[in-house]
């Protein structure tokens, strides 16, 4: 199944039609407060202003605006700091503590361990060095096709993966992830769909010994690729084994 074509970051685009739409029921937060206060300082009118002047996707906007999402992915945040002049701890600090845990910014430990992380992906390059030709065109797996290097981590759950093909090479995988990056993949993570604000997990998958690279579908069933004419999967595809959703991804030759 092909990718459309690439998608904003929100995937619930609003459409304007000459119908009167029922009002939303709004709530109060502290990112809420926030931002009507920082709208007023730059005279700002409405959420359409407001969301291209701080570069976040309308939709996402009067999201937070309302108050229906009190926990703005990391990326937002960031830009959310810089369009105020501010530090990325204050928007932070607007945040529920629930809502810190899977978001907050790396401390040095973290920033060390994927540090050592990507060496490890360098090293696992040298090791199949020479062995990956990008083809002429877009490429996507075969049935029969071997990946050259899908292990288990020493001593850990999670395992290793080259990409050596063009499937999760798309903005819809935000970013995108292209061939010949070395993946991490938890086998632990349940595959999600896009939600709103974030991106369609990427999974790898085995299906008689061929690992395929693909995205969760809208249906949160399908298995998506950017490539025209990929194999068509399902998560329910008889004989199909998860193998893990991408967790980290280390991209470059």
């Amino acid at each position: 199944m092909d990718i459309p074509e690439p998608l904003p970051d929100c995937q619930d685009p609003c459409v304007l039609s000459g119908v009167q739409s029922v009002p939303s029921v709004r709530r109060t937060t502290p990112l809420s407060r926030w931002l009507h206060e920082q709208m007023r300082a730059r005279g700002l009118d409405g959420v359409k202003a407001t969301a291209l002047d701080a570069g976040i996707p309308q939709s996402l906007m009067s999201n937070y605006l309302n108050g229906k999402i009190e926990n703005p992915q990391r990326r937002n945040v960031k830009k959310l700091a810089a369009w105020a002049g501010v530090d990325e701890a204050v928007v932070w600090d607007l945040v529920p503590e629930e809502g810190r845990v899977a978001a907050v910014p790396a401390v040095p430990e973290a920033a060390d361990r994927l540090r050592a992380l990507e060496e490890e992906a360098r090293a696992l390059r040298r090791l199949v060095q020479g062995a990956l030709v990008p083809p002429a065109g877009l490429s996507t797996a075969r049935p029969g096709d071997r990946p050259r290097l899908l292990r288990q981590r020493p001593g850990a759950r999670d395992w290793w993966h080259l990409l050596e093909h063009d499937d999760l090479d798309t903005p819809f995988a935000g970013p995108a992830i292209p061939l010949g990056s070395i993946l991490w993949l938890d086998p632990r993570r349940t595959p999600l769909p896009a939600d709103g604000e974030y991106p369609p997990d990427a999974v790898v998958v085995l299906v008689d010994g061929t690992a395929y690279a693909r995205l969760v579908g809208d249906d949160g069933v399908t298995l998506v690729s950017r490539v025209p004419g990929a194999v068509s999967l399902r998560l329910d595809t008889p004989g199909l084994t998860v193998v893990g959703v991408v967790n980290h991804a280390q991209q470059g030759r």
